[in-house]
């Protein structure tokens, strides 16, 4: 993938981080790369996909986890308005993601936020 979409798919990411400095500076750097958040998602919903993947997957913090479904529940929003509706369940990329959300909900206890990761694999 080139350099920009996966900037822009750890900034779209990263704009749901709990650390305010954190959400700050790559939401700076996300409408740099992408003035309009749905012309970002449309270019780039591949990368942006493999990352959360990577990311929910990835990340010991539950805090972090609960972020990275927050993340995944925008872009879910943000790719149902797509017209024509595409068949999401065939797109890799997407259904990666799935499962790599499905994967952090079973393999977690319950606690304090899981209900954002179960929320994030419903959407």
């Amino acid at each position: 993938p080139d350099l920009k979409a996966a900037i822009a798919a750890k900034a779209y990411g990263l704009r749901w981080s709990a650390d305010q400095e954190v959400k700050t500076g790559w939401e700076s750097l996300w409408s740099e790369l992408c003035p309009t958040n749905s012309g970002g998602v449309e270019k780039h919903y591949r990368e942006i996909c493999a990352e959360l993947a990577a990311s929910i997957a990835d990340n010991i913090s539950r805090a972090e986890k609960v972020s990275s479904a927050k993340a995944i529940s925008a872009l879910a929003a943000q790719l149902d308005k797509k017209l024509p509706r595409p068949n999401w369940s065939k797109e890799a990329p997407v259904v990666a993601l799935h499962k790599a959300t499905l994967e952090a909900v079973q393999s977690l206890p319950v606690f304090d936020g899981s209900g954002s990761l179960v929320r994030a694999l419903a959407d």
